[in-house]
C-alpha cells in the first residue's frame, strides 16, 4: 500500500516523513470537499469531461471560496501538485492538520502535525529551502531526483520555479476576494 511522504527539502539533503495509507491523506480531503462543499457523492473520477470539470471545482474550492475555514483550504492546498510550505509558516501549517485531524480522526492529518511539530521543534540544525509534499508514493517525487550516476539532486526553489508557496497562494486568494466583497461585487 502506499503512503503519504513529505520532504523536508534542505540544501544538498532531504528528510522524508511518511504516513501509512495514502488514501487517509489527498483523497480523503478530496472527498471530504466534494461532499461537504461542492454538493458530489464522492470525488469524482476524471474519466469524463465532466469528472475532470467536477475535480477542478474540489481542488480550487479553497481558492476560490474564502468562506472555507482558513484551515481547511491549507489543508487542501497541501494536497495540490507543486505546492511548497515556506519553512517559516510550519506552524501555521501544524495548526492547520491539527485542527483537520482533531476533526477527521479517520484522515492521517493529526500524525502528520505531530511528526512536523516533532521535527520542527527538536532543534536539530536544519537549513529548510522548503516542505513539500507528495499525494502518495506511487507517483514520482518532484522535490528529489537522481542523475545517471546516482547522485541525490534536491528540488531547490530558489532556483527551479515549479512549484508555488501555497501560503502566499492561499493569502492572496482571500485578499483578493475581500477586495472584491468590499467594492460591492460579493455574491
Amino acid at each position: 500500500m502506499s503512503s503519504i511522504p513529505i520532504f523536508l527539502l534542505e540544501v544538498g539533503a532531504v528528510k522524508t516523513l511518511e504516513f501509512g495509507n495514502a488514501w487517509r491523506g489527498a483523497m480523503y480531503v478530496w472527498n471530504y470537499v466534494a461532499t461537504e462543499y461542492c454538493g458530489l457523492p464522492v470525488f469524482p473520477p476524471g474519466f469524463s469531461e465532466e469528472g475532470k470539470a467536477d475535480q477542478m471545482k474540489v481542488w480550487n474550492y479553497g481558492n476560490n471560496n474564502p468562506d472555507m475555514p482558513e484551515h481547511e483550504a491549507i489543508v487542501l492546498l497541501s494536497t495540490m501538485d507543486h505546492a511548497l510550505l515556506d519553512p517559516s509558516q510550519w506552524e501555521r501549517l501544524v495548526e492547520a492538520y491539527e485542527k483537520f485531524g482533531e476533526e477527521h480522526p479517520n484522515s492521517s492529518f493529526g500524525e502528520q502535525a505531530k511528526a512536523l511539530r516533532d521535527v520542527m521543534e527538536s532543534g536539530e540544525d536544519m537549513e529548510l529551502l522548503g516542505i513539500g509534499w507528495n499525494q502518495n508514493t506511487i507517483c514520482p517525487s518532484k522535490w528529489v531526483s537522481y542523475d545517471d550516476d546516482g547522485v541525490m539532486r534536491v528540488y531547490d526553489p530558489a532556483r527551479e520555479n515549479s512549484h508555488f508557496w501555497m501560503m502566499e497562494q492561499l493569502d492572496e486568494a482571500r485578499r483578493s476576494a475581500a477586495e472584491v466583497e468590499a467594492a460591492g461585487g460579493g455574491a
